[in-house]
Parts: structure tokens; sequence; C-alpha cells
């Protein structure tokens, strides 16, 4: 798995806008001993004038805008609520925040005023996520979210139409999910309905044209962790005449080895035996539910590198992204609570159960063994994928391969 963002840093590259791929010597020279160099010189005479100027008119004008200036400043460190922080200024991985929601210990109301807000940065929580990570690690490794300011002060991006992005994940309620979504397409977009998933599931067309068309939805599944729903910086063609979202990915966390013993049993229900992903594993290929690729800290990981990648190339989206991590088993309360915050109708189903089996039937030890033998060390270095090239020649290389076994597996009668 690719986990290095290779692109540079953002003091390694200054390109003069007006003179493309050249370097102007008098802004990059680099100064004499206690002298400015000449842009930072300009830089300042002109703010200073324009600080002045804006004083002498009017003070109380003055003062409130360089406070407001301040603030927005700070948002970058300062613990503010939720989607008051802007993700188009980070370059540098480590420096992204996450959003964490979950549930009051005192909940019960049933109303938004349950739901505790925090935040991470990213790079804290990539590099403590390991085997034993649980939720309770997270919240606790998080700082706490006020909305001291209300949500009645509406900015550019709380003006804009929101729409939930629902990662769907294995052994994570993505069944549930999925379902919940395509009832809510047969009722409210019909023309889109399909009975194998959702609008846009697996189809980053499909998915533009129903956000588009299907105006009464508010909450869409995608297939999380895959590179072909790259909704941050797929052109759409109408980014010019649509008007912008503001979609909230909503991504659900479980524990590194409860989710790999979910997966397993799964295996182990559907096809009955032990022995194909056991050959499988010997070449640490995926199967069926168990990719590492779909583990919640791989999907985050590329996320994150989504984003980043948005931001080099320059923010030609007009959409804004926030990324919501929730835990997995509060699905419903989280969906319908979160909704409500938002001022949206609840997704309904949410509460149902899928795939849920009285057995404990599973396979030996020796598969978990195995899967955390491959995979333990990408668990514990991923931070951050955006050599996208790459890294989808690798997953389609281990395709090939997995279907091959797989094929020759079927021939032994495994």
């Amino acid at each position: 798995m690719v986990v290095n963002n290779l692109r540079p840093t953002e003091n390694q590259v200054k390109i003069n806008p007006s003179h493309k791929g050249l370097r102007r010597e008098e802004d990059n020279a680099k100064p004499r001993d206690g002298a400015e160099s000449g842009k930072a010189y300009r830089q300042r005479t002109e703010n200073e004038a324009t600080e002045n100027e804006a004083k002498e008119m009017n003070p109380n004008t003055y003062k409130a805008e360089r406070n407001e200036r301040l603030h927005r400043t700070e948002r970058k460190t300062a613990n503010q609520f939720p989607l008051t922080r802007s993700l188009e200024s980070f370059r540098d991985p480590n420096d992204f925040f996450i959003y964490v929601v979950h549930t009051a210990s005192t909940s019960g109301s049933g109303d938004s005023s349950s739901l505790e807000w925090k935040e991470v940065r990213w790079g804290d929580l990539a590099a403590k996520w390991g085997r034993d990570t649980s939720f309770d690690d997270i919240i606790q490794m998080s700082t706490e979210l006020h909305n001291e300011r209300g949500m009645n002060t509406e900015s550019m991006e709380g003006a804009m139409k929101k729409k939930f992005l629902l990662h769907c994940l294995p052994k994570a309620a993505s069944t549930t999910l999925r379902e919940a979504c395509m009832h809510e397409t047969l009722h409210k977009c019909r023309s889109f309905f399909a009975r194998k998933s959702p609008p846009g599931y697996r189809s980053i067309i499909d998915f533009f044209k129903a956000v588009n068309e299907c105006t009464d939805i508010n909450h869409f599944c995608v297939q999380g962790g895959s590179l072909e729903m790259d909704v941050m910086n797929f052109n759409d063609g109408e980014k010019g005449d649509r008007e912008p979202y503001h979609f909230l990915h909503l991504i659900p966390f479980r524990k590194f080895d409860d989710w790999v013993d979910a997966a397993i049993s799964q295996i182990f229900y559907v096809d009955g035996q032990c022995e194909r992903v056991d050959k499988l594993l010997d070449q640490c290929l995926g199967y069926r539910e168990l990719y590492i690729e779909l583990y919640t800290k791989s999907v985050l990981a590329l996320l994150v590198g989504m984003t980043l990648n948005t931001n080099w190339d320059g923010n030609l989206s007009k959409d804004k992204h926030h990324i919501l991590l929730y835990n997995y088993k509060d699905t419903d309360s989280i969906v319908s609570l979160v909704s409500n915050f938002f001022g949206m109708d609840s997704l309904q189903r949410t509460n149902r159960r899928h795939k849920e089996r009285s057995s404990n039937e599973t396979c030996p030890d020796s598969i978990s063994k195995k899967f955390h033998d491959c995979h333990y060390e990408t668990l514990l270095k991923t931070t951050v994928i955006s050599n996208f090239d790459a890294e989808k020649k690798r997953r389609k290389a281990n395709d090939i391969k997995m279907k091959r076994l797989v094929v020759r597996s079927r021939k032994q009668g495994h």
C-alpha cells in the first residue's frame, strides 16, 4: 500500500502565477542579514496602508473586521464548532483534521443536543491507531468542540446545501445502510432505483447524476475504500452550472481485531470452509470482506489523500467536504441525530439488522494470525494514500492474482 505523500511541501515550491514555471528572483532571493525581501517589504507596507486607511474611516468597523480576520486565522488551531474549519488550507496530512461525533453519555432525549462533537488531528490519530485502538481511545485523544458562536452565524459553507455520504464498509453496518439508501431511492427518486445497490454506489458518474436529479434525497451510500469514488476530485462537467454542495462524509469505526474476526466469520458462513481464504492469505491477498483496504483507517488515509490532491490541484471544485468518524455500533442513532442537527429528516430503516447469525462458527485462529502477519505493519504505518496511479496498479495486480487462485481453488473442490 502506498502510504507516502510524494508531493512537495508548500515551502519547497513557490511559483510566480504570472510566469508559470518561472521564479521571480526578487521575491525568492534570500534577503541580506537584517533586511526584508522585496516581496515581504511590499506586502508589509501595503497591509499597513490598508489598515490605517480603514481605521481612520470607521474605527468601529475596522475593529470588528480585524477581530473576524483573527478569528478566521485561529480556526486552524482553535476549537470551533463543526464545519467552521476550512480544509483547503492544509498541505500536510499530519495537520488534517477529522471530526469525531458520538452520542453523549446522558443521551436518550432523541434530539441533536445528545450529540458530542470533537476533532482530532490525523497525524496524531494515525500514529496511535493500532490493533487494540477502540472508539473510546479516539474520543480520549480528541479535542472537544463548543458552539460558542451559535449555529445562526451562517458562513458560505453553512449556507450551502448539505448531502450526507455514507461510506459503506464491510462488517460495519454496510448492508443496513445500503438497504436504507435503496428504500429512500425507491420512494423519493424511483427512476434511479436499482435492486442491487443504491444510485452511484460504485459509479462516480452515476453518483453525481443522482445527486443532481434526486433533489429530495440527502443521504447517499457509496462504496467505501474505492479509488473510483473520488468525489472530491471528479469533474462532472457541470461545476460551472450546478450549485455547489457541502458533502459530509460519515465513516464508521470498528476496532481492528473485532473487524478481522467478523470478516473471517462471514467468509466461513458464505464458503462453508476456510481452505480458500487460507491459500489466498499465503500470498497476503484480500478476499470477500477481508481486505485491509476496506478497514476504516485505510479508508480515512485514502480520503485524506483525496483532499490533499484537491488542495494541490488548486481547489477547482466548488464543493466542500468534511469527514465525520463515528462508532459503527451507533449507526442508527448517529445518522438520525446528525441529520436532525443539520435540519434534515433522518434516513429511515437504519435500525434494521442484517446478516446477524446465532451460530459462532468460524475459521481457526491460524487464519486471523495469517492476516495480522500480512497487514499489521501496514496498519501501523498507513498515513495517507495520494499516489492513486501506483495504488490502482497495485490493487489491480492483486485482484488478478486473487481471481486466478479462486478459480484454481474451485477446480480443486475448495
